[in-house]
């Protein structure tokens, strides 16, 4: 029973050789720290770190949540299929909290947008 689900997983296993070295590398694609991409994965920045050094894998069922979080397929996560990393940087900063903004803005319709940028202008106006 042991050796038949070793070898169900084996190309699973063989597949994910190099995927600590993908998610890093999407990861600085992004601009995001390891905290920001753990806080969007809904997990702490130590297993961000652990899934980064090699030292563990993310476990299956997480996949398709991580291949979602860069707009990849998780053929392009696991490497079986050449990663295309989209530099989507437009401003990099260093400051965690303009980032967590900026990805919180981006979500909101056209008009939440206007009212939340006069509501920042009258703060600093005044």
């Amino acid at each position: 029973m042991y050796l038949a689900s070793y070898f169900y997983f084996m190309p699973y296993l063989l597949s994910m050789i190099n995927i600590h070295e993908n998610i890093r590398a999407l990861r600085k694609s992004k601009g995001w720290t390891q905290t920001e991409l753990a806080e969007i994965l809904g997990t702490s920045q130590k297993v961000i770190t652990s899934y980064e050094t090699g030292i563990k894998k993310p476990p299956i069922q997480r996949l398709p949540d991580i291949a979602a979080v860069f707009d990849i397929s998780i053929e392009e996560l696991l490497g079986k299929k050449e990663l295309q990393i989209k530099q989507q940087i437009p401003h990099v900063h260093k400051n965690s909290r303009i980032v967590r903004m900026q990805g919180l803005f981006k979500k909101l319709q056209k008009d939440e947008q206007r009212v939340i940028l006069k509501q920042v202008q009258a703060l600093v106006t005044r």
